[in-house]
């Protein structure tokens, strides 16, 4: 269970890196200690949701649509810089 946390942590962390990019590619040459703390407020949410996935998806499966509903969900609030619910 801790590896399938662990691997779900680190995609989730390459999305929020992914995401960064998109988002301000400038950023990452001028600004690296706000990237820092945007990153890990990014995160903080993603890992979230990855909380979310393991307790509404089931603990040994997951349910593609609604990992892909939160990816979505991730996206959205990211680009707008709103922060996630909680819960």
């Amino acid at each position: 269970m801790e590896i399938l946390k662990n691997n779900v942590s680190i995609q989730l962390s390459a999305i929020s890196y992914q995401l960064m990019v998109s988002i301000q590619p400038s950023a990452f040459s001028y600004q690296h200690s706000a990237i820092s703390i945007q990153l890990s407020s990014s995160n903080y949410q993603l890992a979230t949701i990855s909380y979310q996935l393991l307790n509404k998806t089931g603990k040994h499966w997951f349910n593609l649509s609604k990992v892909t509903a939160l990816v979505a969900c991730a996206t959205k609030h990211l680009k707008q810089r709103e922060p996630l619910a909680h819960g």
